[in-house]
């Protein structure tokens, strides 16, 4: 029996803000799972006479191999399909006459096999279609209308999990907002850190919204592209340095006062990879912003654009970026004196020693946070003067 709190098609649609039935069809093939009355999972039709069709041959499969011991379950040899269906010899009734083969089968039982071989493989290959069973994605809506009407009344009678409709709601695109102008657009966009898998994306000054690795089009979290733009949006100043192109083939400089040339195939290489890093993380921006926005940005277009004044090498993104979002700095009223100081120290140290680095995914924003508390007690309770706190919250290296 389905839980109460289960959804119908109807009130799942009801909750998704769409009213048109066909509509449950279509946020079912983007992934949002239908179950029976009894909870079990509503397959693509057909996927279920597939994988019983694909058991029944894979017995008639494994029959052939009992029954004669030592048969190879391989495709016939060019030669031994010659011998079967060319180089045959005919009976007195006028009929093929059967080879034998050392296994203990024929011709006919061979043909057999490999009949009953193909159609487990073609049952196989058509399942392939389906990446994400037992979700719909990857199925093609009938083409006739009774087959469509059959197949919505079906996920209209379906049931639906709250929590399933509330992650598929949290990944479906915004379309609210009509864009006249893109590049400025984008640049009107915010982004910031909020996990190592999710980064929050805010239009203007509409309420912020969380999107995962994978809904943004990187595949998984441990990407290096997706690496890179979390380590960028954690860093100091938000940038992303690929380094010199270094053209040419080698570099001439000076080595205890003579004239030598060195091999730049290494850095051409490093600086290939970051620029490719670059490129993907663009292309896989503009896929989601076109399709969320309605934008119709080229291919090629760079959501990096290089930073003046800085050195060689260094981008940012277009977007605006935002500070990553700081938890609660702890409370330090009940720090002795000692205590605080010593804190108050390894904190000031630990920011200096982070700054100095520059490298993405070394962020002081939250030890600066917790700097800032423990000084701000360290005032309140005159254990330091303004010199020292002024010392403390600028360290230097």
């Amino acid at each position: 029996m389905v839980e109460k709190e289960w959804l119908t098609g109807g009130e799942s649609l009801q909750k998704l803000g769409l009213s048109a039935k066909a509509e449950i069809l279509k946020c079912v093939c983007k992934g949002l799972q239908p179950y029976d009355e009894n909870m079990g999972v509503i397959r693509p039709p057909g996927v279920d006479e597939s994988y019983r069709r694909i058991l029944e041959l894979q017995e008639e499969l494994w029959d052939f191999h009992h029954r004669f011991p030592g048969f190879e379950e391989r495709d016939m040899t060019f030669e031994e399909h010659w011998i079967s269906n060319h180089d045959r010899k005919i009976d007195e009734t006028g009929r093929l006459k059967k080879v034998y083969y050392q296994d203990g089968s024929d011709s006919a039982i061979r043909e057999e096999y490999q009949s009953i071989k193909v159609k487990t493989q073609m049952l196989e290959k058509e399942l392939l279609k389906y990446p994400h069973l037992p979700k719909w994605i990857g199925y093609e809506c009938p083409s006739k209308d009774k087959d469509r009407k059959r197949v919505i009344s079906l996920l209209i009678d379906s049931y639906y999990k709250p929590a399933d409709i509330l992650e598929f709601e949290k990944g479906q695109p915004t379309r609210e907002i009509k864009v006249k102008d893109p590049e400025a657009f984008i640049r009107s966009l915010s982004i910031s850190f909020e996990s190592d898998t999710e980064v929050n994306i805010q239009v203007a000054k509409t309420k912020s919204k969380p999107y995962s690795h994978d809904s943004l089009g990187f595949k998984r979290e441990n990407t290096k592209e997706w690496l890179t733009l979390i380590g960028i949006l954690k860093s100091q100043g938000y940038t992303y340095n690929i380094g010199k192109a270094h053209g040419t083939v080698s570099t001439a400089v000076e080595i205890e006062g003579q004239i030598r040339k060195i091999d730049n195939k290494m850095q051409r290489k490093e600086y290939g990879a970051e620029q490719k890093i670059k490129s993907s993380i663009s292309k896989k921006f503009v896929l989601f912003l076109n399709k969320t926005y309605d934008l119709q940005l080229d291919d090629n277009y760079q959501i990096f654009e290089l930073v003046k004044n800085d050195k060689a090498g260094t981008y940012k993104l277009k977007f605006n970026v935002s500070s990553p979002r700081i938890a609660d700095p702890p409370r330090y009223e009940d720090f002795s004196k000692d205590a605080l100081i010593e804190e108050i120290e390894c904190l000031s140290a630990c920011i200096a020693g982070l700054k100095a680095s520059g490298e993405p995914g070394n962020d002081p924003n939250q030890v600066e946070a917790k700097l800032d508390a423990a000084l701000t007690m360290a005032e309140k309770k005159k254990y330091l003067g303004p010199n020292r706190i002024e010392a403390y919250r600028n360290p230097t290296t």
